[in-house]
């Protein structure tokens, strides 16, 4: 949090911040693994974000109560806190293991 000092003082009570102060509007890191859009943003900013992994891509996991769409590869994220999510690929391994599982008649 960042902290606007007003008088040029601080007071520390028992390792807590006091006086007279207010916090500034907030800034909120992303952190996107396996993708691109990471940094710092201004707090309520919609910010697009992709994933760049190998392989077909499944979905984005982590903090997601504010992406738009958790299964497009493109998608956008709006920041009203700290959030850190991983773009998820399935690689061929994956579909092999799959169609191992399959139970029905190939066509």
């Amino acid at each position: 949090m960042l902290i606007l000092l007003q008088n040029n003082k601080i007071n520390l009570k028992n390792n807590q911040l006091w006086g007279r102060y207010r916090p500034i509007s907030g800034y909120f890191d992303l952190i996107v693994n396996n993708g691109d859009g990471d940094g710092r943003y201004v707090d309520g900013s919609t910010v697009s974000v992709s994933g760049t992994g190998s392989g077909t891509f499944n979905n984005w996991t982590g903090d997601t109560a504010t992406i738009e769409s958790l299964t497009s590869e493109v998608t956008n994220v709006t920041l009203t806190g700290d959030v850190e999510i991983t773009a998820n690929y399935l690689s061929l391994d994956n579909w092999n293991n799959n169609m191992n599982e399959y139970d029905g008649d190939y066509q």
